[in-house]
């Protein structure tokens, strides 16, 4: 689990005045015991000086220290009953002069076998939430008091559910995701118009995600993008930043040099400046061509570049990342780097974005099937359920034509569950038919 530095310095800072606090408070009470009672004092002088004791004896006889030790032994348990008997006609407990760590498990250190003891990591928990409420004035932002009753309980044939449902649904999956945060899980994305309860929602999980022990950065784009401006990645420290987006645009802001990754490949490393002027391998046009454009018509009338992979034939002649000149490497075979270095060669910058005339009309792109960014903002309700399955399985013609229509309305998860168990549905069918038949014909034989 990774700490914010500063925010683990204040908890420990924290968790040291009240460890000096407890230790305060503990001697005062010996003092109040020793007061009434000065021969528990002698008594707890004389403990502590029992192994002094035996080293003086065995040093100063030059003798075998056992008998000494012994002797002393005898003495120690004589002064160790005594102390009971005190403190019991006093009604104390027999350790009631011996400080007790309020954490057992790492003795009030902080930290057990060189991690954070969980002792500590609520004293990180607490700071995390006051770094918390000074951003985002969380009072009382917490799962439990979010109310559901801000949302029409009334049937929306949009969602095919009441908003107030709907609602309900989300609720439950942003308090599963935060309650069971590791550092396996994914991203959750919180889309919708103003007033939806999007703020309140991220509010409520990096509450629940930083009692966890977890660091949580909660800020607007423009504070952090100052913050990476003012400090620039602290250059004047020699500090280097690992700094992971999706979104070109902020990656070039930010960052003087880009690595552009294709499922888990690098397909393109060059600095910021070189990448967005020379952009050699498809997957990163594409990835340049997608950032919008602040100007809405230019916006509407732009062009993207889609990236196939089926385009690479890497059967034979196999990729390798090499560097085309500039220090900038791309990922590729020999004839493609070949055409990489040409390209750059000829120093003229890349357009990765084309605006199409206002008056022109739009290029007809063949359907496809859809890709997994299609699928992620399908809407609420294709859910790809077990009962399409079921469904095109029992009526399968009836399902394909189902399917059909689904697919036409981007139902894509709908699509492939009711066309996946017509298809099973039509194969089950033609098994028992070919086996009857086969049946039949043995019995006329």
């Amino acid at each position: 689990m990774a700490y914010d530095g500063r925010i683990l310095r204040r908890a420990y800072q924290k968790f040291e005045e009240d460890r000096q606090q407890r230790q305060d408070r503990f001697q005062s009470r010996r003092e109040a015991i020793f007061l009434r009672q000065p021969r528990l004092r002698e008594i707890e002088g004389e403990l502590r000086s029992t192994m002094s004791r035996i080293i003086a004896s065995a040093l100063r006889r030059g003798t075998d220290p056992l008998p000494a030790v012994e002797v002393l032994k005898e003495e120690n348990l004589g002064l160790q009953e005594e102390k009971r008997r005190l403190l019991a006609q006093m009604g104390l407990p027999e350790d009631a002069l011996e400080e007790r760590p309020a954490c057992p498990l790492c003795g009030d250190s902080g930290y057990r076998g060189g991690q954070v003891c969980r002792c500590l990591r609520k004293y990180y928990a607490r700071e995390q939430q006051k770094e918390l409420s000074r951003m985002l004035d969380l009072g009382g932002q917490s799962f439990e008091t979010f109310s559901l009753n801000w949302y029409s309980d009334t049937y929306d044939p949009m969602l095919g559910i009441s908003p107030r449902k709907n609602m309900a649904q989300i609720l439950e999956i942003c308090r599963s995701y935060a309650e069971t945060f590791s550092q396996e899980s994914g991203s959750l994305l919180l889309t919708g118009d103003p007033g939806l309860g999007k703020t309140f929602l991220s509010a409520c999980i990096a509450r629940t995600v930083s009692e966890s022990g977890f660091s949580v950065v909660y800020d607007t784009a423009g504070n952090i993008f100052a913050q990476f401006e003012l400090k620039k990645f602290q250059r004047e420290q020699g500090t280097t930043y690992l700094f992971i987006a999706h979104d070109l645009s902020i990656v070039r802001f930010i960052s003087d040099r880009i690595g552009v990754i294709y499922k888990g490949d690098i397909v393109e490393v060059a600095e910021a400046e070189e990448l967005f002027n020379y952009p050699m391998h498809p997957y990163t046009k594409s990835l340049i061509s997608a950032i919008p454009i602040p100007d809405p018509k230019l916006e509407k009338n732009k062009e993207l570049f889609t990236y196939d992979p089926s385009i690479h034939d890497y059967s034979e002649d196999k990729p390798e990342m090499v560097d085309i000149g500039n220090n900038h490497f791309v990922y590729g075979n020999k004839k493609e780097i070949e055409e990489y270095k040409a390209l750059r060669a000829k120093n003229v910058p890349i357009k990765s974005i084309t605006i199409r005339d206002e008056n022109e009309p739009p290029k007809q792109t063949p359907k496809k099937e859809a890709s997994p960014e299609e699928i992620h903002m399908a809407p609420a309700r294709d859910t790809g359920s077990f009962w399409y399955n079921f469904l095109g399985f029992l009526l399968p013609l009836l399902s394909l034509l189902g399917a059909h229509i689904f697919r036409t309305h981007n139902y894509i998860r709908n699509y492939k569950a009711l066309k996946k168990g017509a298809i099973v549905g039509l194969v089950f069918r033609a098994v028992l038919i070919g086996i009857f038949a086969l049946l039949l014909v043995l019995a006329v034989i």
